[in-house]
């Protein structure tokens, strides 16, 4: 069921790709993703909700796999920025879900993403894998995924590359 609904949002976005309705279709996603990391932190605003919002964010972020390139740019950015905190966390559910996106966003030819705010992403992720035991299967993904979201970053901005790409070599080193 969920995954139907993935599909329906993405081919959703797709149809508003060059129309007027894709800022607020985009801005409404992003908004309800604010809304349940809000749930899930255990904000005062419905510290009640807690666990059910951290399901709700897991399964925003499983739709956000799908349809991220599709958001406008200014909603990607935030998302982005997002992403670097549920890095923090530590928690491999999450970590691999939003590695997950990271991932389809890095690989998306036609998304111009910034590159700083992808860069500090990358740069986080590859912190993460250096001080973290993980399985040769997650540090061979973890090190492709630094692969392509290099080259992405590379290609938008080579002077910001230079000065990040140190950690992400150290990273790959191990």
């Amino acid at each position: 069921m969920r995954r139907q609904s993935h599909s329906c949002i993405r081919d959703t976005l797709l149809n508003f790709q060059g129309t007027p309705a894709l800022a607020p279709a985009s801005e409404a996603i992003t908004n309800s993703f604010e809304k349940f990391l809000l749930l899930a932190g255990g904000s005062n605003v419905a510290s009640t909700d807690g666990p059910k919002g951290a399901q709700h964010v897991l399964y925003i972020l499983d739709a956000l796999k799908e349809c991220l390139p599709l958001l406008s740019i200014k909603c990607v950015t935030a998302i982005l920025k997002y992403f670097k905190t549920l890095l923090e966390l530590r928690q491999p559910v999450v970590t691999r879900r939003v590695t997950d996106s990271l991932k389809v966003v890095c690989l998306h030819p036609g998304l111009q993403v910034p590159a700083e705010p992808l860069l500090d992403l990358l740069c986080s992720l590859a912190l993460y894998a250096s001080t973290n035991e993980t399985s040769a299967d997650n540090m061979t993904f973890t090190a492709s995924l630094l692969d392509v979201g290099m080259k992405k970053v590379y290609s938008l901005n080579r002077q910001i590359c230079v000065v990040k790409l140190p950690i992400v070599f150290s990273t790959l080193k191990g």
